[in-house]
Parts: structure tokens; sequence; C-alpha cells
């Protein structure tokens, strides 16, 4: 079935994924992290991403000038 990935032993994880993935999605990129959930038919994440620089790179770009 495509998507789908074997933890192995690694059953538990921290709880953090989702979160690191959204901050570094919005922060780091000017994008947007989006779920859509249906009880019994799953969930679908999307992530949105500007087209063009990062956020921050022109400040960065400008303030080694």
């Amino acid at each position: 079935m495509a998507g789908l990935f074997f933890l192995g032993p690694f059953l538990f994880g921290t709880g953090q994924g989702l979160a690191i993935c959204r901050s570094i999605v919005e922060t780091k990129h000017g994008g947007r992290l989006s779920v859509q959930s249906t009880v019994g038919a799953g969930t679908a994440f999307t992530i949105s991403l500007p087209m063009g620089d990062p956020v921050g790179a022109k400040a960065e770009t400008e303030s080694a000038a």
C-alpha cells in the first residue's frame, strides 16, 4: 500500500513531529500546514509553500552586503 511505512520497534514518538513541521513550514518558509480529517475515512495533511524566496532570505542577503 503506497504511503505506509514500517516503524519497526519505534512504535512511540515524542508527539512533537507535527508541531515541529508546522513551525518550519510557517516560520522558515512562509507557508501553511493544514489538516482535514473525516472519521472513518482518514486524514489528509496539506503543505502549501509560496513560490519565490523563503521568509527572511531578503533580510539575510541585505545584511550581508
